[in-house]
């Protein structure tokens, strides 16, 4: 083999890693599975420990939760929103819906443009059956979606925050960036019912593909 060869094979090999390396989660934590009590145990970012379930029932047909590959979904689960595509359950049921979006953990992530479309698709999916969303620990990225559809079903930013915190864990939407966006937001979110109805219909045309 040549020298020129061997330095384009070495080159194609350093691309593959980069871009390898590019695709995963940077804001991802040390999280240990106990199998048996199906737990989530770690440390968040503000160094607050958690010890979870891996899914909590949050409200009627609401599920908010972490990931382990390999963990075996529940049958009872019908829509699945992951928003940690790297990692993901093992299904061996028929899923009524899957939506799969990445979201990070930190400061940079845009809010506006996800959290919105994703609560109201959330909303429409429990309508028909139990819905997980779910993130890698089930904290901060699955608590402000979920958040954000309990605030579209009525509850203030306090109240929604306060039920993930207490039904979750204490570590749920520790987050400051989210927190703070959940209570900036909440006007939008707090709308009459009509105006509620109008605008969830909207984003999940919208989310579900059915408008520009």
């Amino acid at each position: 083999m040549t020298d020129d060869a061997i330095s384009q094979r070495g080159l194609r090999r350093t691309s593959a890693m980069t871009a390898v390396s590019q695709d995963r989660d940077h804001t991802k934590i040390a999280v240990k599975l106990d199998p048996l009590a199906r737990r989530l145990v770690g440390t968040t970012h503000g160094d607050m420990d958690f010890d979870a379930p891996y899914m909590t029932e949050v409200a009627d047909n609401l599920w908010q939760g972490g990931c382990v590959s390999g963990l075996l979904l529940p049958a009872f689960i019908a829509h699945v929103v992951s928003l940690y595509p790297w990692e993901s359950y093992e299904v061996k049921h028929d899923l009524a819906s899957f939506r799969e979006v990445r979201m990070y953990d930190d400061a940079m992530q845009p809010l506006d443009e996800v959290v919105p479309a994703l609560a109201a698709w959330v909303n429409h999916c429990r309508e028909t059956g139990p819905t997980l969303v779910h993130c890698q620990a089930g904290l901060n990225r699955s608590g402000v979606v979920v958040a954000y559809a309990l605030m579209l079903d009525g509850l203030s930013a306090d109240e929604a925050i306060a039920r993930i915190r207490g039904r979750r864990s204490p570590a749920a939407i520790c987050n400051p960036q989210f927190e703070r966006w959940l209570r900036k937001s909440q006007q939008l979110a707090g709308h009459g019912e009509d105006e509620r109805r109008t605008l969830r219909d909207g984003q999940v045309r919208t989310l579900a593909g059915e408008v520009p």
